[in-house]
């Protein structure tokens, strides 16, 4: 097959035919791999290359999974396994948000590329890692993005790219982007009596 010829240490999958890493390719993963990383980026669910099941079950639970459809954790050999579902919600929003507060004049390669690593280097050494995690949990998704927009300010700064600067009032950029992200919050509402009319 091509995957034993071609020898790959990573599947994407792009495509949007569903069951194309199946039981053949994603064994040879297992065997030339001691940790395959197959990514079924595909959506929906149905388009996706395999499923997180699949691509642990044939790969001896070796694999580092993320899908672009989310997947349940699976149990297996006693353990619970848990994909990551790979999303560009964990870029787009820092960007934007750095960019709009630093007033880029250009958004340039280089600022996905320190926004990938901020991503990454969030990623490297938590809890969500170790758990076989390669993307964080979406619950972490405000302090993902406040991450990412420091990076990409400090990068627009860098490139002399940045037309607006820190306001003096904040002492870091990372106080700056957290004052300055939207917070859903619920007013209080005060229940008043309503006022009676005499007819």
């Amino acid at each position: 097959t091509t995957v034993k010829h071609a020898k790959p240490t990573v599947l994407l999958g792009l495509c949007g035919v569903g069951g194309t890493f199946d039981e053949q390719v994603l064994t040879a993963m297992g065997e030339l791999n001691e940790r395959p990383i197959i990514f079924p980026l595909s959506n929906p669910t149905s388009s996706a290359e395999c499923t997180a099941e699949a691509a642990y079950k044939f790969t001896d639970g070796r694999a580092i999974v993320s899908s672009g459809s989310p997947f349940q954790p699976i149990e297996f050999n006693g353990k619970t396994l848990t994909p990551s579902q790979g999303n560009n919600m964990f870029i787009f929003p820092g960007v934007g948000l750095g960019v709009v507060l630093c007033g880029a004049v250009r958004v340039p390669v280089s600022m996905f590329s320190v926004a990938a690593r901020a991503l990454a280097d969030y990623v490297d050494g938590s809890p969500e890692f170790d758990a076989g995690l390669v993307y964080p949990r979406v619950r972490n998704i405000r302090e993902v993005s406040a991450v990412v927009a420091c990076a990409v300010i400090r990068e627009a700064q860098r490139r002399g790219l940045a037309e607006v600067e820190m306001p003096k009032r904040f002492s870091s950029v990372e106080e700056w982007v957290e004052e300055s992200m939207w917070k859903p919050a619920l007013q209080p509402v005060i229940a008043r009596e309503p006022d009676l009319v005499k007819v």
